[in-house]
């Protein structure tokens, strides 16, 4: 049986909001920042989080070659090297005066562009976010410049430095999905360091906005058919008693 006019049209019409409003336009994508891990928790879910415990002695550092750079649960670490030649290190525990109590993943010592770090998602995902004092420019010792964060979908956001120069927890939710993130230390003759301790990604929760979207294109599609075998059942002739 073909459609109703109504149906079809209205198909048409939902799909075209739903494109419009769920994938939307990579160079325009929203994004939204949250600072504490609960507020980013109920705003994602499938989240994968992952550390560099193991991978280096307490006090002491392992080099790592990049490329390939490194990977941990499926999430390679890499240098752009087209903008540095610095250098890789997972660095352990209690290294030294700058370095804390967990292991960290650090891009420094680039001598010819800006240190940075590449973090290459094993697939498409709409949500990441670093843990409290996770990642630092040390900038109360190399300077006080901002990190840059450069989504593989076109997004960028720069956060506000804190005057000790150890960023707190940092989580993002993006309408747009990405592979991968690129951070970078613009300071001067690499004293820019990029330390990354903690690393999770997922999913972001759809927003109200468009599951009712969709919930109100579902119940637009249902409502003529459900009409249609209405009027059909009343047009049928009662059976014989």
């Amino acid at each position: 049986m073909r459609p109703s006019r109504s149906a079809t049209g209205l198909l048409i019409a939902f799909l075209i909001l739903a494109t419009g409003h769920l994938s939307g336009n990579v160079a325009q994508a929203g994004f939204t920042l949250y600072d504490t891990v609960g507020a980013y928790d109920a705003a994602s879910l499938g989240n994968t989080s992952l550390n560099f415990n193991g991978l280096a002695a307490n006090g002491s550092d392992t080099a790592e070659s990049s490329p390939p750079g490194l990977t941990v649960s499926g999430v390679n670490f890499s240098i752009d090297r087209s903008t540095s030649n610095g250098h890789l290190y997972v660095i352990g525990a209690n290294f030294g005066p700058h370095y804390g109590s967990s292991p960290v993943l650090s891009s420094q010592g680039s001598t010819s562009g800006d240190n940075n770090l590449i973090v290459t998602l094993p697939g498409a995902f709409t949500s990441f976010a670093l843990d409290g004092n996770s990642f630092s420019n040390i900038a109360g010792v190399f300077g006080s410049d901002p990190l840059t964060f450069t989504l593989s979908n076109g997004d960028s956001f720069s956060p506000t430095l804190p005057s000790d120069g150890s960023y707190g927890f940092i989580g993002l939710t993006s309408t747009t999905t990405f592979t991968s993130i690129t951070i970078t230390d613009s300071y001067s003759n690499g004293h820019g360091v990029v330390n990354l301790a903690g690393f999770t990604f997922g999913t972001a929760v759809p927003e109200p906005s468009s599951i009712a979207l969709v919930l109100f294109g579902l119940t637009g599609l249902m409502v003529p058919g459900i009409r249609n075998r209405l009027q059909r059942s009343s047009r049928e002739p009662s059976p014989l008693s």
